[in-house]
């Protein structure tokens, strides 16, 4: 499996430099199955997800989901239903993306400090929150798609 992270530039730094056009070249050019591509963290726009959902990749999503500011984007793209559940994963990306506290119980004691596996069930809460669906069911899904993907 590849386990891919693939961002472009900050806006704020300069004009995007073409990374997800750069990595479809490369996967295309490579012959990569399609079931073996997880694009890690995604935080990409809505245009390049549609592309990576099409050609078959998994999604991997983040605490950024689970950010109402800051994944507000990736949250109305969750809620659009662009996503399906079907190739959907869900991560942590230690220690960053920390999910805002309002997902996180204050049993945990990670409020304001880096992110940590526990959080999963954040990530699960939240984007369960946006497909409108029961996290139990975002829970069984992600796992039966990892189970798949690293063939376990």
């Amino acid at each position: 499996p590849l386990f891919l992270h693939e961002r472009d530039r900050d806006a704020a730094k300069g004009a995007p430099l073409g990374s997800a056009a750069d990595l479809k070249r490369i996967l295309a050019e490579c012959r990569v199955e399609p079931q073996k591509v997880c694009v890690h963290c995604f935080t990409g726009p809505a245009h390049d997800l549609q592309d990576y959902v099409s050609r078959g990749y998994y999604i991997g999503l983040t605490g950024f989901a689970a950010m109402k500011k800051r994944g507000a984007h990736i949250r109305a793209i969750l809620e659009s239903g662009a996503l399906p559940l079907e190739q959907l994963m869900i991560e942590t990306d230690c220690p960053f993306m920390l999910p805002d506290k309002e997902y996180l119980p204050d049993s945990l004691g990670v409020q304001g400090r880096k992110n940590e596996p526990c959080c999963m069930p954040a990530v699960c809460r939240a984007v369960a929150e946006c497909l409108k669906v029961p996290p139990e069911e975002v829970a069984r899904a992600t796992t039966l798609n990892a189970v798949r993907f690293f063939g376990l």
